[in-house]
C-alpha cells in the first residue's frame, strides 16, 4: 500500500502497525519517490528512488541492502519511518526503537 501523503521538505514521519502478514509475503515499509509504480509485486530496482525496512529485517535503499542485524517485522509490530530532508536521511523504527538509518544525497524531491 502506498500512501497518498507526500513529503518534500523539512521532516516527515509515518508509522504503520502490521495487523496481518501472510507467511510467504514480502513486506516493505518505507518511503518512495512518486515515480515508483503503485502496484509493484517486487521491491523496485535501483533505478527507483526508494528506501524501506523489509519484514526479513533488512534495510534497502536506492538499490543497496544496508548491512546490520535488525528485528524481523511480525504481527502486531509497529514500524515507523522518519524522513529528514535537511540531513538527507531516512530513519527506521521498530516498535518505537531506532533500528537503522540511511543517509544519501538521493533524499531529495517528493516522497510518499
Amino acid at each position: 500500500v502506498i500512501s497518498d501523503i507526500e513529503f518534500e521538505n523539512g521532516k516527515g514521519y509515518m508509522e504503520v502497525q502490521v495487523v496481518a502478514l501472510h507467511p510467504e509475503a514480502e513486506l516493505c515499509v518505507g518511503m518512495a519517490h512518486p515515480s515508483v509504480v503503485d502496484n509493484f509485486r517486487v521491491i523496485p530496482g535501483a533505478e527507483y528512488t526508494h528506501a524501506g525496512y523489509l519484514n526479513s529485517g533488512e534495510l534497502v535503499a536506492f538499490g543497496v541492502t544496508v548491512e546490520g542485524k535488525r528485528p524481523k517485522i511480525r504481527v502486531p509490530d509497529r514500524v515507523g519511518v522518519l524522513i529528514d530532508f535537511e540531513e538527507e536521511r531516512i530513519l527506521f523504527f521498530h516498535n518505537g526503537h531506532p533500528v537503522g538509518s540511511i543517509q544519501s544525497h538521493h533524499v531529495r524531491g517528493r516522497f510518499r
